[in-house]
């Protein structure tokens, strides 16, 4: 990832998801249990847009993210589509 991932980091029992808002406005659901080079782990991206430092929402199977207009968007878990 080169961006900042700087807002919390939210996990289920298979995977983590992370946002980031500089320089690229992105969300990513990683696998867990990789190491090293996690390129292969990344399960899906969302490059729509996220704010600059929010902590996304993980509620059952859906995670809920923000981006700086105060829109909400809600991804399913598995395939990150809403």
């Amino acid at each position: 990832m080169e961006s900042n991932a700087i807002p919390s980091p939210v996990a289920n029992s298979e995977m983590v998801f992370i946002s980031a808002g500089f320089p690229e406005k992105i969300a990513m659901a990683i696998k867990l249990g990789g190491t090293g080079d996690l390129k292969d782990s990344v399960v899906w991206k969302y490059a729509k847009g996220t704010a600059y430092v929010p902590s996304p929402i993980l509620y059952g199977d859906y995670l809920y993210l923000t981006n700086g207009s105060r829109n909400t968007y809600l991804s399913r878990c598995q395939n990150g589509r809403g």
